[in-house]
């Protein structure tokens, strides 16, 4: 889940947060390039959860419904796109590294491969359309206003 802050933070903040305070840090930082995913936008959850709750589910519409971004990405295409909306060098201060390139020790968390979702189901039921990843990059940069994220 992407947006611009979190509201409760447990000794970290988000992961744009992270991208974009590196970034204009002008640190150089290493980035997941193998692992996919499918971000979603906190405000595309809220409107759906919004929306299910108003006019409900019909009893054939019942089921289990992923609720994932419209793209997969990996978490070196999310700091480009936070670099992009930033204006900071990419080639410079992103540097793509493969997690399953590190030794399992250094791996802090077990985490498949890929955690993308198919989304479909869930849009062809509500009708709400899905924030694409440049979009919630800009969405949470316009809400930060001048601080990164």
């Amino acid at each position: 889940m992407l947006a611009r802050d979190r509201v409760h933070t447990v000794g970290k903040g988000s992961f744009l947060q992270f991208c974009a305070e590196r970034l204009s840090a002008g640190a150089a930082t290493d980035f997941f390039s193998d692992e996919v995913r499918s971000v979603v936008w906190v405000g595309d959850i809220v409107s759906i959860l919004a929306s299910l709750a108003r006019d409900g589910v019909s009893p054939q519409s019942a089921g289990v419904y992923n609720m994932g971004g419209p793209e997969r990405v990996t978490r070196v295409e999310v700091a480009e796109a936070v670099a992009a909306q930033g204006g900071y060098d990419a080639p410079q201060l992103i540097r793509p590294v493969a997690r399953s390139s590190l030794p399992p020790a250094a791996r802090a968390v077990a985490s498949p491969p890929d955690i993308s979702m198919d989304s479909t189901k869930l849009r062809s039921l509500t009708g709400h359309p899905a924030t694409r990843l440049a979009e919630m990059v800009a969405g949470a940069a316009a809400a930060a206003g001048a601080s990164p994220f």
